[in-house]
């Protein structure tokens, strides 16, 4: 472990969730929850958000129904959830800050999914491949949450971002079973009303631009927000500075004396190096102090050559299909996403391409800290329509701001051998691929851009061939 004595990186071991943006008042929901299929669709107009006496089965979450390792059957489109629990189960709501809210964060339910929190509808979402959180507070009646959630996944719905996914009832030829319902980890936690909602990083050598996004706060009402970015217990950089809500960023220079220890800590396979980044933001009535991290290098294409921090890298990769017998997409466990990684390495190869599904967050995090490229893949359509081309749109944006904070994400991959663009002699498939490389390069102009993976291409950064 290169981290010089950091305990910041035990949240790794801890299974938290979200290892970009670390808190300490949180709490998983994954484990056992009721659960019933629907195939009439009658759970709405019998209001079985209300109650939890219509579960037949159980399942275990965050495993897809039919997986070994759920417990729980279903050949219907739509399922339902439910879970009890009580807030006092972990350290909740504080009496002293009026200005605590509770927030449940979904990392994936596929496909559509609609929340209520005690007979109260708090929201729903659509995309089965980017996580999702919505604010329950004003749900919260009493101690005791019976949380329900309906999902609805049309199997042979083909203009459905749906990766590997089989469309049939049974998995054939190179596809695997399909997935639906909530198939990564549920939790709560406990945050102000002003907040960090997620934070950026970007570097021009030894210079780190941190960018936070801020919820909560009233337009172009003044935060002020301390930034400290540190490793082995020495601070390279700390600044406070006046933000708010609107695009805020801080640019901080790391204090390294000597041009060549400057070298070492830029981030590489060969030196995966992370600094701590801790980030309190304060205002009026709140306090949110998040744990975070980033990395140094720079990403390009010249010449021929993929470079990193300015210098050629080889590029030995392997596809990542992500799926295990047992659970299928969802790793059996935490340890386990490291434990592929780690063969990974050990079998000689610096790169993964995450094939057809976007990457759980903690397998990145263990890509930063053990130092592995890796490509970032939007899970595909089936057909090219105008539902097909705004549903990929949105969520490839969603899964970009995911997974745009890990230094070890390096080459965006929209599109894989025109799966959902079959036909590119049409300018209307053109002038897609045209756009979802412009949106992405718009979103993040750090790192290059794949058109269509393995096939015809069309304002390709780099140029690749199955």
């Amino acid at each position: 472990m290169n981290v010089n004595g950091d305990t910041y990186f035990d949240w790794l071991e801890s299974d938290y969730p979200r290892p970009q943006l670390c808190r300490d008042n949180w709490m998983s929901l994954d484990g056992e929850w009721g659960f019933s299929e629907d195939s009439e669709q009658i759970g709405v107009s019998q209001r079985w958000y209300e109650v939890d006496e219509w579960c037949d089965q159980k399942v275990v979450v965050p495993y897809p129904p039919n997986s070994q390792l759920s417990g729980a059957k279903s050949d219907s489109d739509v399922v339902w959830y439910a879970k009890r629990f009580t807030l006092s189960e972990f350290a909740g709501l504080s009496d002293e800050n009026f200005a605590d809210r509770v927030v449940i964060r979904f990392e994936g339910v596929d496909y559509f999914a609609s929340v209520w929190v005690n007979g109260i509808f708090v929201g729903q979402h659509e995309g089965g491949y980017v996580g999702f959180s919505m604010d329950i507070t004003d749900a919260l009646v009493g101690e005791e949450v019976l949380l329900v959630v309906r999902a609805e996944d049309g199997r042979s719905d083909s203009a459905q971002p749906r990766g590997k996914q089989d469309w049939r009832a049974r998995p054939h030829d190179i596809w695997y079973d399909g997935i639906q319902g909530i198939w990564r980890s549920v939790w709560v936690e406990v945050v102000p009303s002003v907040r960090l909602e997620s934070v950026n990083y970007r570097n021009n050598g030894s210079v780190l631009e941190v960018i936070p996004q801020i919820v909560g706060a009233s337009v172009n009402e003044h935060l002020n927000l301390k930034v400290t970015v540190s490793r082995g217990g020495v601070v390279f950089a700390q600044q406070t500075a006046v933000v708010t809500s609107d695009n805020s960023a801080i640019s901080l220079q790391l204090l390294i004396d000597n041009q060549f220890d400057e070298s070492e800590l830029y981030w590489s396979p060969d030196n995966p190096v992370l600094f701590n980044v801790d980030l309190e933001l304060e205002s009026e009535f709140c306090r949110d102090c998040i744990k975070s991290y980033a990395g140094l290098r720079e990403v390009s294409v010249d010449r021929g050559y993929f470079l990193l921090n300015q210098r050629p890298c080889y590029v030995k990769g392997v596809l990542d299909q992500g799926w295990w017998d047992e659970s299928f997409f969802t790793p059996p466990s935490a340890a386990a996403l490291r434990a592929d990684l780690k063969l990974v390495q050990q079998f000689g190869f610096n790169t993964v391409r995450v094939h057809q599904r976007s990457a759980d967050q903690r397998y990145l995090a263990w890509a930063d800290y053990l130092g592995i490229l890796v490509w970032s893949e939007f899970p595909s359509t089936f057909t090219f329509s105008e539902a097909s081309a705004v549903r990929t749109l949105f969520q490839w944006s969603e899964q970009v701001k995911a997974d745009s904070p890990h230094p070890s994400v390096v080459v965006w991959v929209p599109l894989n051998e025109s799966w959902g663009v079959p036909r590119l002699d049409r300018e209307e498939q053109k002038n897609f691929v045209r756009a979802i490389v412009c949106l992405t390069k718009s979103l993040d102009n750090t790192r290059p851009v794949i058109s269509n993976d393995g096939w015809e291409h069309l304002m390709s950064d780099i140029i690749t061939t199955h």
